[in-house]
């Protein structure tokens, strides 16, 4: 028998149609077929050669693929990176990503080093076509440059990973993250756990330390050991990067050993000093024997590396001579042995590191004011040859635009002349794809050149370009509606919902037709969970269509309509959305999935609904979260026409998941899909006798909800009672539901049951019950548990209802923890709960965001804020935007209606400020002391004008007041708002006690002063108003029993406290309490008088 050859066996075979295919055997498995769009190789721990004299180019000594200096340091990302590779799920992919420089490739290769050890086989991917093989066992694949990737082949290399049996790493690796949410929405799809991991800055304490060993690292490797230390202080923003400190070290080290310019202290003047190096290094070479390229031409063919390669072999020639550049054999050659190129079948190995490649293209550049670096004239013109340039009809050009932007960052000049390229030729950034858009929109060139850029966008939208196309938009966007309108689109395309529909709220009040502008909107409020809002835009939009013009989200026809209108109603929906996905592709493709999907349905027919399917899995790998719902309906509508199981079974795993996560939404749908499933593959219902019930039971219960969608609540009822006698509890919910307005009290009963068996939903319809009913001690419990429970509706009513009991402290922190979920009723509660304490400054962020998400009485009440203040431009601008979409209100204010009066026209804040009493906070607890403060102003005026016995009276008044709030015979206070009023009952007690006392009534004045102490002293003594009132209080009641010659020993103890309490605030605020303490000491030395 034959030796078997140790590597892998590569045969070429013609199949039946005379094509060459290859069958490889590669780490176990057998491929047919064209090779992939990239390439996955073994990734080598071996680093790249040093040159035989290291310092002639310094860029090799600082490329991390040398690994020249021992990696060090990141230990805590070196942590979460074990964590994340150790962890359950079988597929996982992770974005690691930071500024350039920051250290990501030598973390990576750390990381990989490490992970080879403990037993994993780790792999690169290349973007450029290669082996398709797929590695067996534990895998980790290392991604570097991911952005620059095309979305579809990073899709393309999660689909092949996923397929096969073993754990799957994917380590990406890239500059930016923009491009990474259509990439994770795709992962998720794919069923890959998705995360990332940004590499922050190197903590300072981490900088000396690595500087060090870098240095005597570099001082090893060339001879020239040295203890210099930095050449400036490495506490600056710059140094926080590894490359940085490493060219600080090396440049420390090759100055400690010539000894020629001095040690540059900037990172500008750092790369100058080693391109100059590097330069010196090319002029020795070509005077050794053999190296045949002149110094000025190396430098013009390593310029058009750093800006096109690495190129394939055969192209490398007719590349140089496009751009006129020496082309011969020995030219690339020359070129590869200074700069060795990853793969050995490519030329035009680009200088490394990158950030070191653009500052050489920056140097290069006319206009940057580095010393010893001369520019080069040439270099504009090399950066528009190579932009028109074409070989066999491709364009040469592949990262320009990414490495001028990148360069721009750290080098103003070069920012007009990435403008004057772009003017010249606006295709390049396009051809880059998206991140480089993305880049170039963060870059300060001109808004000229960026709209030359945007002319060149593909009409709809392109997954590898959205994110980049919305951010260029989104630079040169005026307030044209129509720029607008086309800006939400784009917005929406890349993901950022949030920002479309801001974008579209600008637009919509000045755009002659609105209709598309409002169905956007409908649609993208929706996805982001603002359902009311988004059927309030979806209503308008097809109030607004215009005659034989169809709305473009298909509407429910109403209950009774017969069959053959409602099939004529769908089939139009899907041609209107099929013709408006072909003039906008991205921003209607929902509206025609869900028109597919009733369309299917009403005529039973099985390629629309599975169109529908197709259409919704690349929703959702784009917007997992908003369209796997719908997914999972068009999965059962599919399996329920065809009776296949399979796209049942995924429809039932994704219920699953959702159910797990929000059972009263979609536990329904669930339950039906299995009962589907259970007819064509029996046992499937196991998962629902898992959960204590019976397909009957819950066959009852989907009949009950098939008749309540119908309008047959009699036999809806009737179904949900014989479920809920099962013990259903989502039965018992519905029921409840039912049967609230004629019978609360079932109601009432079986929202309690259903609570009882877990459904926590029931608990806001309980509290509502309640509210209703009156019962508010009772509501406010049921919402506080349903909000403890993380039910957002829940939280609004608890924190309305702490409004109406006073209690705005609690009421502001519920609205808060709901706004922080996303929910749009929060931030309108918090702002206008705000702006109700007068304090617009601090409402008007809360209303800003719910307006800008469609909240159309946010909108009027931010217009009302506005006008107030003397903005009638932006009030306006608000008010029409809720107008267009029938806001009553908005109407009103724009026909010349006056704005709501501000919060501060209450009477109190208008009595406060006639006397001059400060109002700084309208809360319930700041109305408190405003009342306070004012019902003294009032009797101190009774007091002066000798009225003792009228001061009284207000006092007495007073305190009743506060007494039948305590009793909750108005509205129950909440702890917060009690303890308030229970402070100023005190207060009152204590100044009709001395009132009483100076009027020789004894008996009223010791019964007030013994109340108002006891009540202080529930306080403890944290608060200084609390300290202060109760020394006063002791003070008063010891002189008015010294006055009344009677419990003389309680005088004197509570003088003797009182005393002490003074001493110690006067210490804290001698102008406040001096003459308090005063008066205190002088009463607790008559207490200490002998008395007959």
């Amino acid at each position: 028998m034959g030796e078997v050859p140790d590597g892998p066996v590569v045969n070429h075979v013609q199949d039946v149609h005379g094509n060459v295919v290859q069958a490889r055997d590669i780490y176990g498995d057998v491929h047919f077929g064209p090779p992939p769009p990239f390439r996955i190789e073994p990734w080598s721990a071996v680093p790249t050669p040093l040159p035989a004299v290291p310092h002639r180019q310094p860029s090799l000594l600082l490329n991390a693929a040398g690994r020249v200096v021992p990696f060090g340091g990141r230990a805590g990302e070196l942590r979460e990176l074990a964590s994340w590779r150790d962890a359950n799920p079988r597929l996982s992919v992770l974005l690691l990503h930071g500024p350039g420089g920051q250290g990501k490739t030598r973390l990576a290769a750390r990381f990989a080093e490490l992970s080879g050890d403990a037993g994993w086989a780790v792999f690169a991917a290349r973007d450029s076509p290669g082996s398709a093989a797929k590695p067996a066992g534990d895998v980790l694949v290392l991604v570097d440059y991911a952005d620059r990737w095309p979305y579809r082949h990073l899709a393309a290399l999660l689909e092949g990973l996923a397929d096969r049996d073993g754990r799957a790493r994917v380590l990406l690796i890239a500059r930016t993250a923009g491009w990474w949410q259509a990439v994770a929405g795709k992962a998720e799809n794919l069923g890959w756990q998705v995360d990332a991991l940004p590499l922050d800055a190197l903590a300072e304490h981490d900088r000396a330390p690595a500087f060090t060993t870098a240095r005597d690292r570099f001082g090893e490797v060339l001879g020239a050991p040295t203890s210099d230390g930095p050449p400036t202080s490495l506490s600056g923003r710059a140094f926080g990067s590894v490359l940085t400190l490493h060219m600080a070290a090396l440049v420390t080290v090759m100055e400690a050993r010539e000894r020629t310019t001095g040690v540059p202290t900037d990172p500008e003047g750092m790369a100058a000093y080693l391109l100059r190096r590097e330069h010196r290094g090319w002029r020795e070479l070509a005077e050794r024997d053999g190296f045949r390229t002149d110094p000025a031409d190396l430098q013009r063919v390593v310029a058009a590396a750093v800006l096109a390669g690495p190129v394939p072999g055969h192209r490398g020639e007719a590349l140089l001579d496009g751009l006129r550049l020496p082309s011969s054999a020995s030219t690339l050659r020359d070129h590869r042995s200074c700069y060795p190129p990853h793969n050995p079948t490519e030329v035009l190995e680009p200088l490394y590191p990158d950030r070191l490649a653009e500052d050489f293209l920056a140097l290069l550049l006319p206009g940057h004011r580095a010393r010893g670096f001369d520019a080069e004239p040439w270099t504009p013109t090399l950066l528009t040859a190579l932009a028109a340039l074409e070989l066999d009809g491709t364009p040469a050009n592949r990262r320009t635009l990414t490495v001028l932007t990148a360069a721009a960052e750290r080098w103003p000049h070069v920012v007009p002349r990435i403008a004057d390229l772009l003017h010249a030729h606006p295709e390049v950034a396009v051809r880059e794809g998206g991140a480089a858009l993305e880049a170039l929109a963060a870059t300060p060139v001109d808004d000229a050149a960026l709209r030359a850029v945007e002319s060149t966008f593909p009409p709809g939208s392109d997954v590898d370009l959205d994110v980049g196309m919305a951010a260029v938009t989104e630079r040169v966007t005026t307030d044209d509606p129509l720029r607008l309108q086309v800006l939400g689109r784009r917005l929406a395309n890349a993901g950022r919902l949030e920002d479309a529909v801001r974008a579209a709220w600008r637009a919509l009040p000045d755009l002659g037709d609105p209709t598309e502008a409002l169905a956007d909107l409908g649609r993208w409020l929706t996805a982001l969970g603002h359902r009311e809002q988004g059927l309030a835009c979806t209503r308008r939009a097809e109030a607004t269509a215009g005659p034989g013009r169809a709305p473009t989200t298909p509407t429910v026809h109403p209950t009774g309509a017969g069959p053959q209108q409602a099939l004529a109603a769908a089939r139009e929906a899907v041609a209107v959305n099929q013709d408006l996905v072909r003039r906008n592709s991205r921003a209607h493709r929902p509206a025609l999935a869900r028109s597919l999907v009733t369309f299917s349905a009403l005529a039973h027919d099985r390629a629309a609904a599975e169109e529908a399917v197709v259409r919704y899995r690349e929703l959702v790998s784009e917007h997992p979260k908003a369209h796997r719902p719908a997914l999972a309906d068009a999965l059962a509508n599919l399996g329920h026409l065809t009776g296949d199981a399979q796209p049942l079974e995924e429809a039932v795993a994704i219920y699953r998941r959702l159910a797990a996560v929000d059972p009263l939404t979609h536990e329904r749908e669930l339950a039906s899909a299995v009962a589907r499933l259970e007819a064509l593959k029996p046992g499937s219902q196991r998962w629902y006798r898992r959960t204590g019930r019976s397909v009957d039971t819950d066959a009852l219960f989907r009949r009950g909800v098939r008749y309540a969608e119908e309008g047959k609540h009699r036999k809806a009822r009737r179904h949900y009672r014989k479920a809920a006698r099962s013990g259903h509890a989502y039965a018992m919910v519905d029921l409840g539901r039912l049967v609230v307005g004629s019978r609360p009290a079932e109601a009432e009963r079986r929202w309690r049951e259903a609570v009882d068996h877990g459904v926590t939903a029931a608990l806001f319809d309980l509290g509502a019950l309640c509210e209703r009913q009156g019962r508010l001690a009772e509501a406010k419990d049921w919402y506080h548990r349903g909000a403890l429970a993380g039910a957002p509706n829940a939280m609004i009513r608890l924190a309305g209802l702490l409004v109406r009991q006073g209690d705005e402290h609690a009421a502001e922190e519920w609205y808060r923890e709901v706004a922080g979920l996303g929910d749009v009723e929060g931030d309108y509660g918090l702002g206008a709960l705000l702006d109700d304490q007068g304090t617009p400054d601090k409402a008007e962020p809360s209303l800003t965001r719910a307006a800008e998400s469609g909240h159309l009485d946010a909108m009027v009440r931010l217009g009302d804020l506005k006008a107030r203040g003397g903005d009638h431009r932006t009030a306006r601008d608000w008010y029409r935007r809720a107008a267009v979409v029938g806001h009553a209100e908005a109407g009103e204010r724009l026909a010349g209606g006056p704005p709501s009066g501000p919060p501060d026209q209450h009477p109190l804040t208008r009595e406060a400020r006639r006397l001059d009493i400060p109002t700084f906070d309208f809360s319930a607890d700041g109305a408190f002391d405003l009342a306070a403060a004012l019902l003294d102003q009032r009797t101190g005026e009774l007091v002066e004008a000798g009225d003792l016995a009228g001061a009284i009276e207000v006092y007495r008044e007073e305190a009743n007041g506060y007494l039948r709030l305590l009793g909750g015979d108005v509205v129950p206070p909440s702890p917060r708002v009690a303890g308030t009023i229970t402070f100023h009952l005190a207060g009152a007690f204590t100044r009709m006690g001395s009132l009483h006392g100076r009027l020789r009534q004894s008996e009223p004045a010791l019964a007030h002063t013994a109340a108002a102490v006891a009540l202080l002293r529930r306080f403890g003594r944290a608060e200084l108003r609390v300290r202060s009132s109760l020394a006063q209080a002791l003070r008063i009641y010891a002189a008015v029993r010294l006055a009344a010659g009677t419990e003389l020993d309680e005088a004197g103890a509570a003088a003797d406290e009182a005393v002490g309490l003074f001493t110690e605030l006067e210490d804290e605020a001698p102008d406040v309490f001096t003459g308090e303490a005063l008066l205190a000491r002088q009463t607790l030395d008559l207490c200490r008088r002998p008395h007959r």
